[in-house]
């Protein structure tokens, strides 16, 4: 079987193949670090023979002044997009950026902690760092405290499809407790 990695964004609808995971995490409409690029081309790097379609929010021709209402169509299509992609993916991949407040992704991990397919990596920095630690706590959540998020994040990602397979030192998840 061979390998492929597909990347979806809004605004175009996504269509699934095979495993999915949504990249759920810090972006500041725009300013944080593109992590989601980071932890795409690790996967990307080291797949398993298999295909993931990757659901990556992070908007090409986002604008910072869009009107966040229920009444402006592009922002209401970009908040169901991303919705609708967590709804519908395998595993949801969260990161909070160090130096971050990331609002929409503190909702997003109180909305899908119950789930059981949410993986987040919380290094220090991160103003609501012990919120994050409790929720994940509270709801058996893996969190990596690991600042190399791009592997730990992967392996998590990959473990919760079923695909994990250790190939290397940097693909062990041993900082990574469940229960805190």
């Amino acid at each position: 079987m061979s390998s492929s990695l597909t990347v979806q964004k809004p605004p175009t609808p996504f269509s699934i193949t095979g495993k999915s995971v949504f990249l759920a995490g810090s972006i500041e409409m725009g300013s944080a670090p593109d992590w989601q690029a980071a932890l795409t081309e690790t996967l990307s790097a080291r797949l398993p023979s298999t295909t993931i379609t990757v659901l990556n929010p992070r908007r090409g021709n986002w604008d910072g002044g869009w009107v966040q209402s229920i009444h402006n169509a592009q922002f209401k299509e970009q908040v169901d997009w991303e919705l609708d992609a967590q709804d519908t993916c395998d595993v949801i991949a969260m990161y909070f950026s160090p130096g971050t407040k990331s609002p929409i992704s503190l909702l997003e991990l109180g909305l899908y902690a119950a789930s059981g397919k949410i993986v987040v990596c919380c290094p220090e920095g991160f103003w609501r760092k012990g919120n994050v630690e409790i929720v994940c706590h509270r709801y058996g959540i893996k969190l990596s405290k690991n600042s190399r998020f791009d592997y730990r994040l992967r392996g998590c990602v990959l473990m919760l499809m079923g695909l994990m397979v250790v190939v290397s030192e940097t693909d062990k998840v041993d900082d990574i407790d469940p229960r805190l």
